[in-house]
C-alpha cells in the first residue's frame, strides 16, 4: 500500500479514526494500510475507530474471513488490534477475533474508544 493515513499516537498506542463514505473492500484496504504504516514504524498496539464511516453493511462470515486475513498478513504478528465498531457489526461469536487468534493476532473489537485503549494497555 502506497498511501499514508493519518495515525495518531497516545502512550504508544496508534490510533485511527477513518471519516467517509466507502465501500466494504475500501475499508479493509485502509485498515491493511494503516496496520503496515504502524508495523513498519515500531507502534505494536493499534486502535481502529470506524464510527467515522459510512456506506457499507456489516461483513458476512466470508468477507470477516478474508478481511483477518489481509490484516493478519499486514501486521507480521507483530500489532495487538483493537476494532472499534458499532454493535450491529460485531458478529455474536467473534468470529473475526477467535480467526486472528488463530493466525496468531491478538485482537479483540469494542463499541467505545475507552474500553478498547483501557484493553490495549492492560496487554504486555
Amino acid at each position: 500500500m502506497n498511501e499514508i493515513y493519518e495515525l495518531e499516537l497516545l502512550d504508544g498506542i496508534g490510533i485511527f479514526r477513518p471519516t467517509g463514505s466507502c465501500r466494504f473492500q475500501q475499508v479493509v484496504a485502509m485498515v491493511t494500510g494503516i496496520i503496515v504504516q504502524a508495523r513498519e514504524r515500531g507502534i505494536r498496539k493499534l486502535v481502529v475507530v470506524t464510527y467515522g464511516l459510512t456506506g457499507f453493511e456489516p461483513p458476512s462470515l466470508s468477507e470477516r474471513h478474508w478481511m483477518v486475513r489481509e490484516w493478519v498478513e499486514a501486521s507480521q504478528g507483530k500489532l495487538k488490534v483493537a476494532m472499534v465498531v458499532p454493535p450491529e457489526f460485531i458478529d455474536p461469536h467473534k468470529f473475526g477475533i477467535v480467526a486472528a487468534a488463530n493466525f496468531g493476532v491478538t485482537a479483540d473489537v469494542f463499541t467505545s474508544e475507552a474500553e478498547a485503549m483501557k484493553w490495549l494497555q492492560e496487554l504486555q
